[in-house]
């Protein structure tokens, strides 16, 4: 199991990253499609969406995953195997108002 967290941590963070941006947590269809895209399926997947979910995302997906480990356990198994990977993914970068709204648009959906 450290092993592929280490795989998990390495590969993956790299992976969002590139796809979606730097982000503290990811969407399970985010995480999933990563997943895919590096073939990293497999029964400690687990590791993966605990790594880069939040704890309410994470309760969405459990059940339909092969480990049955837990948000907090795999978590610290993923900071034990790979320190920093966790705090690593968020990088705050300062943004105007005016960057921000012609960036993500103004208001509502």
């Amino acid at each position: 199991m450290r092993r592929a967290a280490k795989i998990y941590a390495r590969r993956l963070a790299g992976e969002l990253r590139a796809g979606w941006g730097p982000a503290e947590f990811y969407t399970p269809g985010q995480v999933a499609a990563a997943i895919k895209r590096l073939e990293l399926d497999g029964p400690h997947a687990t590791l993966a969406y605990a790594a880069f979910l939040t704890p309410g995302d994470f309760e969405t997906v459990q059940s339909g995953l092969l480990s049955k480990i837990g948000y907090d356990e795999a978590r610290k198994l993923m900071e034990r195997t790979v320190p920093r990977v966790l705090s690593a993914t968020y990088r705050q970068s300062p943004m105007s108002n005016s960057d921000a709204a012609s960036r993500y648009g103004v208001g509502g959906f």
